[in-house]
């Protein structure tokens, strides 16, 4: 009887293990400008799922993975081959670990290339900004299982798995804004200002002084597909198809 009853308890395990193998896992970069993290986010956070291969920017690519053993996270940075996107070879930097819950410095740590914040969300752009005004950002990591964590009234552009027909799409990678964040857009010279107006995302930018203000822009996609991504990890995904999907809304 006592065989039976471990080998059943056994059985278990290996169930339960093998259930957790196959969820999904996301890793959370939440933005504060607190060095304790505490407070409401604030600014661009980042996240996408573990063991797959993303890039935010075309410059370089991004793998991220959950260290169970110790409740950690890694994330490594890879070089982008010149437009062939989310093959993570060859590191461009060290990689490196932190344990969930740690609340980490941005200050070397450039997820999207294109976008730097420069203020704390609280002002209007239409009052001067500039690219030279940056805010210290700091993140929480956290990790989420399913859904990636996103807070209230965000901004949010994500890539998904699946077609414009698939109502169930799994998010892959993603971008929040909190609300009224602006930011500096290096190729262009010009500042943004992200923001929800009754849950619809909202976009108006002016000249880096704060000037030549263009009109508030409505910047919902609710689905626009792009080219399949080059590491695909569709075992691991709900939807059986090799499309993928560009989105943003407010959540």
């Amino acid at each position: 009887m006592k065989q039976i009853i471990s080998q059943l308890l056994l059985i278990i395990i290996l169930l339960i293990n093998f259930s957790n193998a196959y969820q999904k896992l996301y890793i959370n970069f939440i933005p504060f400008e607190s060095v304790e993290c505490s407070g409401n986010p604030t600014g661009i956070g980042y996240g996408g799922l573990v063991d797959t291969c993303f890039t935010f920017d075309n410059s370089r690519n991004w793998l991220f993975k959950y260290l169970d053993q110790d409740n950690s996270i890694s994330f490594t940075q890879f070089y982008n081959k010149g437009g062939v996107t989310e093959l993570c070879e060859i590191e461009s930097m060290k990689t490196q670990t932190t344990s969930i819950g740690n609340c980490i410095s941005a200050k070397d740590l450039v997820f999207n290339s294109f976008y730097q914040p420069v203020n704390d969300g609280s002002s209007s752009s239409s009052s001067s900004s500039s690219s030279s005004s940056s805010q210290e950002i700091y993140y929480l990591v956290q990790i989420s299982k399913e859904q990636p964590f996103i807070a209230p009234n965000s901004f949010v552009v994500s890539h998904n798995y699946g077609d414009c027909n698939d109502n169930d799409s799994d998010i892959i990678f993603y971008e929040t804004f909190s609300n009224q964040t602006q930011v500096y857009i290096s190729i262009f010279g010009s500042v943004s200002e992200f923001y929800c107006l009754d849950n619809t995302p909202m976009s108006m930018t002016c000249a880096n002084d704060g000037s030549d203000c263009s009109n508030p822009q409505n910047q919902t996609m609710s689905c626009e597909s792009v080219s399949p991504f080059f590491n695909t990890t569709a075992s691991n995904m709900s939807s059986g198809d090799s499309l993928y999907t560009f989105n943003s809304y407010c959540y």
